[in-house]
């Protein structure tokens, strides 16, 4: 057993009996660990931060569960793979419900003569669009569209009016709405005109 892990093991135990300071010291003997070992099982840099402060509040409610006899990064490992196996299944669900605001905003697209086509354009602008929105305005978009919420059942859970939550959906509408109509043609078909250009625009209401 190395001094390390004789210390993380001392560490660990007093931490699960309650010690804060040999839990705040524990947690930053590990940090190293943990964000590499989180690097190694692929979660995006931008999220790596999240998921790390995910798997040490993980750890620390779990430490009643660990035994002193058995290293204690080993141990750590397994619930690290544990919470990038949740952040995997979670980005899964986010995926298929941003599909299912996608489809739910092209299918309110005005009837034009060349609908088709402008579904086509609009629904990639949409997607680009929608990857492009902060995080929480993305969260806020897959409350309202893609699960269906009411703006009061988000304000319940967000903490908020449902008159300010109303809000933010309509700026981020009117933000996706321009963004659809400006977005550079990256998959257009040379020389042709945007959906708003040829009369077709996005209706995204609540």
């Amino acid at each position: 057993m190395s001094a390390e892990d004789a210390e993380l093991r001392d560490l660990a135990s007093a931490a699960a009996d309650g010690n804060l300071d040999a839990a705040e010291r524990l947690f930053q003997g590990v940090h190293g660990y943990l964000f590499s070992f989180l690097y190694v099982l692929g979660i995006p840099d931008a999220e790596i931060a999240d998921v790390a402060q995910q798997t040490a509040i993980e750890l620390y409610k779990s430490l009643f569960r660990y035994s002193a006899e058995k290293p204690f990064l080993p141990w750590m490992r397994s619930i690290a793979r544990h919470m990038a196996g949740k952040y995997w299944r979670a980005r899964a669900r986010r995926e298929k419900r941003l599909d299912s605001f996608r489809k739910f905003v092209v299918a309110r697209l005005e009837k034009h003569p060349q609908r088709d086509r402008l579904c086509d354009i609009a629904s990639e602008r949409l997607r680009r669009c929608i990857d492009e929105l902060p995080e929480k305005h993305r969260h806020l978009v897959l409350l309202r569209y893609g699960e269906g919420h009411t703006a009061e059942q988000i304000a319940e859970r967000q903490n908020r009016t449902g008159s300010a939550v109303r809000k933010s959906l309509s700026r981020v509408r009117e933000d996706l709405r321009k963004c659809v109509e400006t977005e550079p043609r990256k998959t257009d078909e040379p020389g042709q005109k945007t959906a708003a250009e040829e009369g077709g625009t996005t209706n995204i209401h609540e």
